[in-house]
């Protein structure tokens, strides 16, 4: 009886807090949410650290655009990258040009 409350209260532990951990932007963290965005969306061409250029991608390393340009080019896409505009919310779009400015070097 002990080890079945024991496994009902460990499943409860660990749905709560893997629910409360889907809210979209509950984190707070804009840098985390940054990452999570990049690497879901701008990862596989840009590489883990902005560089790869996979095709065509530019390497955000190098990017001497400015934020508002950064945040336009996420919104409308450039050259051969799709546009994020109706795909990321505000919310993303922010946290993931903060993100890419900060692989500046």
């Amino acid at each position: 009886m002990k080890l079945l409350k024991f496994a009902a209260f460990t499943m409860f532990i660990s749905l709560a807090f893997g629910f409360s951990s889907c809210r979209k932007g509950s984190t707070g963290n804009g840098k985390a949410e940054g990452v999570e965005v990049y690497k879901k969306h701008c990862r596989l061409c840009h590489g883990v650290d902005g560089t790869l250029g996979l095709s065509g991608a530019a390497d955000l390393s190098r990017s001497a655009l400015s934020p508002e340009d950064t945040r336009r080019v996420i919104e409308s896409g450039r050259r051969t990258m799709q546009a994020f505009g109706g795909v990321l919310s505000e919310e993303e779009i922010r946290a993931v040009t903060d993100y890419v400015i900060s692989l500046r070097k």
